[in-house]
């Protein structure tokens, strides 16, 4: 979704509570927060490809925390773009009978 522009996936996956907290932001954010840094990713940035490499996926009861590696090339507004590797985990919960986003957080690996 995030190739195609696609901002669907909010209401899809996003529990209505979620607090996040990605690498370069000074406090967690919420949903609303996430919609309107989605629209501007969208159009000032490009994912060209992407690979995530599952590291552990536990569950208990209702929440599971995922957490894996990543690589992608993302593309700038000037089309300029580098291989970026990190590290993420998310947190989901089982609500009404579906998984969604309550949390996460993310880091790239620093540059060498």
């Amino acid at each position: 979704m995030a190739a195609a522009k696609d901002s669907s996936w909010i209401a899809k996956v996003v529990h209505p509570n979620l607090s996040y907290r990605e690498r370069d932001t000074p406090a967690p954010q919420d949903q609303a927060s996430l919609a309107l840094w989605d629209r501007y990713n969208n159009a000032n940035f490009a994912v060209l490809n992407q690979e995530l490499f599952p590291i552990s996926i536990t569950i208990t009861g209702n929440i599971a925390v995922v957490q894996y590696r990543y690589l992608t090339p993302p593309a700038n507004h000037e089309k300029e773009h580098e291989m970026v590797t990190g590290r993420w985990t998310d947190v989901l919960v089982k609500d009404g009978g579906r998984w969604s986003f309550t949390a996460w957080a993310d880091g790239d690996d620093p540059e060498k």
